[in-house]
């Protein structure tokens, strides 16, 4: 009998609606738990050079974080930090933060999770959307350690190109070249290089659809993405607008749990600046500054077709059309 949990790692992709896929898995569907936040984001840190230097600096920063007794009112309480599953979890807090990062820390902190929400449901999970940057030799290299503990499950998710890549640089875009965004960025806080960059960049592309059409070249492909995590675990391609118009079948089938529901998405139907405003969706409907027009998509799906034509060679399925 296999009696290792199971661990959901969901690979992003940014900007196709991660969020409302945890929020379908953990709450309304109440499947698995991410813990105490969405994003922990330690196997970004472990895979990179300065992995060990940038936890040392931010984790007093994020225990007081974490342990912060502000109320957030939009807050469901069995959620993250003010779970019922996480009340007496301080002592836990402190010794992820402030242990070294390493991937037994890791491990540890998803075992302790699953111990505490393992009678009511059945997996834990990271949603940390950096996991969709780890290079493949690093996931080859903790995979040993991570079989060994779960049944590693990997959901990477997926919206129409185009749209996606506008939303993500029109972020970009809010955050960076305006004095302080509606997400208050604190821009006088920001490294000097930085600030002079976004000027220069504010004045020759005036809004964000100029600076989208200007970037459109770092547009990543979906196919590599899929093809590096699938290589090392069992991993599901999913795509946005086909699980939100009701196709949850394969993603109960891949999690052999029934996915009835999902949480509200921003992003489907696609609304640009009309986008609904659903309560901690924020990040989506602020994301797109102005609306594409029929002209503007076509001229970002020339620019884009090879991950279209990528994807179809793939898995001989055009749900972009």
């Amino acid at each position: 009998m296999n009696d290792k949990p199971t661990l959901i790692l969901g690979s992003g992709t940014g900007w196709s609606a991660t969020t409302p896929l945890w929020y379908s898995l953990q709450v309304t569907n109440q499947f698995g738990h991410c813990g105490l936040v969405k994003e922990d984001r330690l196997l970004k840190q472990l895979s990179e050079m300065d992995g060990y230097a940038y936890w040392k600096t931010h984790r007093e920063y994020k225990i007081d974080e974490l342990l912060s007794h502000r109320k957030e009112p939009r807050r469901n309480r069995s959620w993250g930090k003010y779970s019922k599953y996480l009340q007496e979890t301080g002592k836990q807090i402190r010794e992820y933060y402030r242990s070294d990062p390493t991937i037994d820390t890791y491990v540890n902190y998803y075992k302790i999770l699953w111990e505490n929400v393992k009678h009511d449901y059945k997996a834990v999970m990271d949603f940390s959307n950096d996991l969709t940057t780890l290079p493949y030799h690093f996931l080859v290299g903790i995979s040993p350690v991570l079989k060994q503990h779960f049944n590693v499950k990997v959901l990477i998710i997926y919206r129409d190109p185009v749209r996606r890549h506008y939303s993500e640089m029109s972020s970009h875009y809010r955050l960076r070249s305006q004095n302080k965004s509606e997400l208050g960025f604190d821009w006088e806080n920001r490294d000097i290089k930085d600030r002079f960059k976004w000027r220069m960049i504010k004045r020759k592309y005036p809004d964000s659809i100029s600076y989208w059409k200007s970037v459109l070249d770092s547009a990543y492909s979906y196919v590599d993405i899929y093809k590096k995590w699938s290589s090392v675990f069992p991993t599901l391609p999913i795509v946005m607008e086909e699980l939100w118009s009701g196709k949850t079948k394969e993603l109960t089938e891949f999690l052999d749990y029934p996915i009835n529901d999902l949480y509200h998405n921003c992003y489907y139907p696609e609304q640009g600046t009309k986008a609904p405003r659903h309560e901690l969706l924020k990040d989506q409907w602020i994301s797109d500054m102005q609306d594409l027009s029929e002209e503007d998509i076509s001229y970002g799906r020339q620019n884009l077709a090879w991950i279209y034509d990528e994807w179809y060679n793939e898995f001989s399925t055009r749900p972009w059309g």
